[in-house]
């Protein structure tokens, strides 16, 4: 983690990197706090702060030439599965707006183009180019018991209460017979590429990703 290094208010020096994890564990919450919050962390957008600690590139685990690399077909020939939600800025809105910045419409769809749908599909674009098997999706359920405000729509992060089935019990409020045959049919989905990635998606229907022909995400 590249921010460890730059970290001057840790109670100990954090020494040689082998030495970073043993260093960091000795440290209570109020101390990585206190330092995180000290850590001036670089942004590119104004609609999202990175976060203090972070995967660096070091080019073993991630690389900096990562869209070459699969441009170039280098990535594990696996059957993959990748989708974003609709509204992806939806979640970070209330962050924005908290720290007293208001963003333009065009500079919110510009950050889930950026962010999530771009990257989505290169990498869906790519893997289907070198024939790795390739199915994408858009999560878009407004639903009244997973809505932080009116506007949210289907914000980052919420497709995990349909998977998990926990909206119920964060809001209060009960899951509508709409919601619960979503329920089913996306833990159907996800359980049966888990269970066997090469023809599980394609057994209920899913079409394979094709970037050069019809549009075929779910």
């Amino acid at each position: 983690m590249a921010g460890f290094y730059r970290l001057q208010s840790m109670p100990a020096p954090l020494g040689p990197s082998g030495d970073v994890l043993p260093c960091m564990r000795k440290q209570n919450a109020s101390a990585v706090l206190a330092a995180a919050s000290a850590l001036k962390v670089p942004t590119s957008n104004p609609a999202r702060k990175a976060p203090a600690f972070q995967p660096t590139v070091d080019d073993v685990t991630v690389f900096e030439n990562h869209i070459l690399l699969s441009q170039q077909g280098k990535f594990a020939r696996i059957p993959y599965l990748v989708g974003h939600n609709a509204n992806e800025a939806g979640f970070y809105k209330i962050a924005t707006y908290a720290q007293g910045s208001t963003l333009t419409a065009k500079q919110w769809d510009d950050f889930n183009m950026q962010t999530f749908f771009c990257p989505s599909n290169l990498e869906a674009a790519h893997r289907s180019r070198r024939h790795t098997p390739v199915w994408r999706f858009q999560y878009n359920a407004d639903l009244e018991n997973t809505r932080l405000y009116p506007t949210s729509g289907a914000y980052h992060g919420v497709k995990f209460n349909i998977i998990f089935g926990a909206s119920a019990d964060t809001t209060g409020i009960a899951e509508s017979d709409a919601q619960r045959q979503l329920q089913d049919q996306m833990r159907s989905a996800w359980g049966s590429f888990i269970a066997d990635p090469q023809p599980g998606l394609e057994a209920l229907g899913w079409p394979i990703y094709n970037p050069e022909g019809d549009f075929t995400r779910v």
